[in-house]
């Protein structure tokens, strides 16, 4: 209950990244988003890290950020994308290839 009140995903880790190899295996190549140059170099690194079924907490230690600071970009992320959810914003990310680049 406290994970999904924070937000983050319900599902496994390992469960949430087989999910998204299957969207990134899809065939139609992802057109770059305007929307992306919106995003700032840290919230596209937060997107990366969200792709690959991690929490808050996990991006936060990644990245050495609080998991507060995560939650803060997460919002904005969502805002600036007009997305509602963490799991869409990951699905976003993956369909844009956020994925695969190396951030």
């Amino acid at each position: 209950m406290r994970r999904v009140h924070a937000g983050e995903a319900i599902i496994a880790p390992v469960m949430a990244a087989k999910l998204f190899d299957e969207f990134a295996a899809l065939p139609a190549a992802p057109k770059p988003s305007p929307k992306l140059d919106e995003l700032s170099e840290r919230e596209r690194q937060i997107l990366h890290l969200l792709t690959r079924g991690l929490s808050n907490k996990e991006i936060g230690s990644e990245l050495a950020l609080s998991p507060h600071t995560i939650k803060v970009h997460l919002h904005r992320i969502l805002e600036k994308l007009n997305l509602r959810s963490r799991v869409e914003a990951a699905a976003w990310a993956v369909r844009h290839g956020l994925m695969k680049r190396n951030i």
